[in-house]
């Protein structure tokens, strides 16, 4: 077995790669076809199942040419170094995710427990303060200004994989913290961040979540009786400077609805993007928030600006009414 930094031993290696249908179960869900296990693919975006798990032990995705086995499956979906998931699949420590992965956090049924993810945390952990990294130089890029939230940190070594190459990259990256209602953080939001740090990664998806969340959020600051939501960290960020108001990012427009808010807020500003999918986004999370009493105030960019941290760095005015 592996214990510390020992050597990982091929039992261990072998055993580790018999285990890929379970281990994969564990993120995505599987159905049998014509004899083979099938899947949406976790590496890129898709319809229709193309990544297959074979009887040998490897997978493949036809869709975007994802390849490997239970290890390399575990290094790429939980940030692990090749040991470390030798030990997580032989440990069995891997947090294992109930039911479909591909709901929407509003159709996770209320009694389905969240766990945090043991890959998610160990990001975290790992993270460093803001101030006097790329982060900062990449959030001074985007107007935003220190002093920076505790929910953000800073990772100079993320693994980030899409499925465009069969090797995983190591690209520095703004972490923010996912909190469910209760305070617990269980799962980040990575902005995979280019090296010379002024701008996101040349990647194919420079913004991926890891770890599931029904109702929680990034909190970028604390709520008060007024709260603002935005889609992303850059856009939530931006509309706290413009509105001062204390904002919340959702961490993608299709769970703005969704986010459960603390008893005291009141009133509730929805800065949505300022295209089809943002208004519609902005309006569901309107009525979600409405019918549940609070006071909701949609707001939206002008003409010709798409998001609020676009509207920041032309040089908006300070406060948007």
């Amino acid at each position: 077995m592996i214990i510390g930094t020992a050597r990982v031993e091929q039992a261990d290696i072998d055993e580790a790669r018999s285990r890929l249908a379970d281990i994969v179960a564990r993120s995505i869900v599987l159905t049998k076809q014509n004899g083979l296990l099938v899947a949406i693919c976790p590496f890129h975006s898709e319809k229709t199942g193309s990544f297959t798990v074979y009887p040998d032990q490897h997978y493949h995705c036809f869709g975007c040419g994802a390849h490997g086995d239970a290890i390399n499956f575990v290094q790429l979906t939980r940030n692990l170094d090749f040991q470390e998931a030798v030990a997580a699949i032989i440990g069995d420590t891997l947090h294992r995710v109930a039911g479909d992965r591909r709901r929407s956090p509003a159709h996770i049924p209320a009694e389905e427990a969240i766990s945090p993810d043991p890959a998610a945390l160990k990001i975290w952990e790992e993270g460093e303060l803001v101030e006097g990294t790329l982060a900062e130089r990449y959030l001074r890029a985007r107007a935003i200004f220190p002093p920076y939230p505790k929910s953000l940190r800073f990772h100079p070594r993320l693994r980030y994989f899409d499925g465009t190459d069969n090797a995983s990259l190591i690209l520095p990256g703004l972490v923010a913290a996912i909190q469910e209602p209760e305070r617990r953080i269980v799962a980040v939001h990575r902005i995979f961040i280019d090296p010379r740090g002024d701008r996101k990664a040349q990647v194919g998806k420079p913004k991926k979540t890891l770890g599931r969340f029904r109702d929680g959020a990034v909190r970028l600051a604390s709520a008060t009786n007024v709260l603002g939501l935005a889609e992303g960290v850059e856009d939530a960020l931006s509309a706290m400077a413009l509105a001062g108001i204390p904002c919340w990012a959702a961490a993608g427009a299709g769970r703005l609805h969704s986010i459960k808010l603390p008893d005291n807020v009141h009133d509730v500003h929805v800065f949505g993007d300022n295209d089809e999918a943002g208004r519609q986004a902005a309006g569901r999370a309107a009525r979600a928030h409405t019918a549940l009493g609070r006071r909701v105030v949609l707001r939206f960019p002008p003409d010709g600006i798409k998001d609020w941290n676009q509207w920041l760095v032309a040089g908006a005015p300070e406060v948007v009414t």
